[in-house]
């Protein structure tokens, strides 16, 4: 009987120190700042110095893991400042503090990138990898800012502001609208332009056109969402589609200079 009492806590202790994550188990042991920021640092060194495509490649994929992991068993890297990762690796959270993306380039003169985004969810932290594993397109989208939007229903909305990047650069923007549903992010028509409601709006930029202070923009208050012209003239003039929040929808209502 005491064995049995012995070997019931023990099974307990488990299930409450480690849990299942992508086929692995974690240990929810709290891991310290500083610690992951030096592991994070020496595998982003790792993936600068590599020079074969193969290496590079199991490079990325030892960062993605080893994120992965630090993320979920540790939830508190959802707010962490991680001072030193932000001058090698873009990170990205939320206003309202649930979102955070982590994105940095496949390689050292590479305009792909890794995106993992971290998530707070009824039962704790998740993660979810926003390109696919071995993604080598020339060019891939990386968020700049995470603005979160409470409608009249009492859903929470969040416009992901995101950057194409290709050869030249800046390629694109988008402002693309997301919800969670059980936990889970989809796309949400959360935009209304003169010929129906979308998820995503866009401006396009060139290398010799585009003014890096002609961006999409909220105002102050998140009720007016700035998009840019994407015409030359547009862009030399500072003109802005301009959508206004009717407590659903971001509405446009013509285009104007800010």
């Amino acid at each position: 009987m005491f064995r049995l009492l012995l070997k019931i806590i023990f099974i307990l202790t488990l299930f409450v120190f480690c849990y299942h994550a992508d086929g692995q188990t974690q240990i929810t042991k709290t891991v310290p700042e500083d610690k992951i920021e030096d592991t994070v640092l020496s595998l982003l060194h790792h993936i600068d110095v590599m020079k074969q495509e193969d290496s590079i490649a199991m490079a990325n994929k030892d960062l993605m893991d080893y994120l992965k992991k630090a993320c979920v068993s540790n939830p508190a890297t959802l707010s962490m400042k991680f001072k030193r990762i932000e001058t090698e690796m873009d990170i990205t959270t939320s206003d309202d503090g649930k979102i955070r993306v982590y994105s940095w380039k496949t390689a050292l003169e590479s305009t792909a990138y890794n995106v993992l985004m971290q998530y707070k969810t009824t039962k704790g932290v998740k993660i979810y990898q926003m390109n696919q594993p071995g993604d080598s397109l020339s060019a891939h989208t990386v968020p700049s800012s995470i603005k979160s939007i409470t409608t009249k229903t009492k859903k929470t909305c969040y416009i992901f502001i995101e950057g194409v990047f290709g050869e030249h650069g800046l390629e694109k923007e988008k402002a693309i609208a997301n919800t969670f549903i059980n936990d889970v992010m989809i796309s949400y028509p959360l935009f209304q332009t003169t010929t129906g409601t979308t998820t995503e709006l866009s401006h396009t930029t060139t290398a010799h056109e585009y003014d890096p202070t002609v961006i999409i923009h909220f105002s102050a208050d998140k009720q007016t969402l700035y998009i840019p012209s994407s015409t030359p003239e547009g862009m030399k003039e500072k003109t802005y589609a301009l959508y206004k929040f009717n407590g659903l929808k971001f509405v446009y209502t013509g285009d104007a200079k800010e």
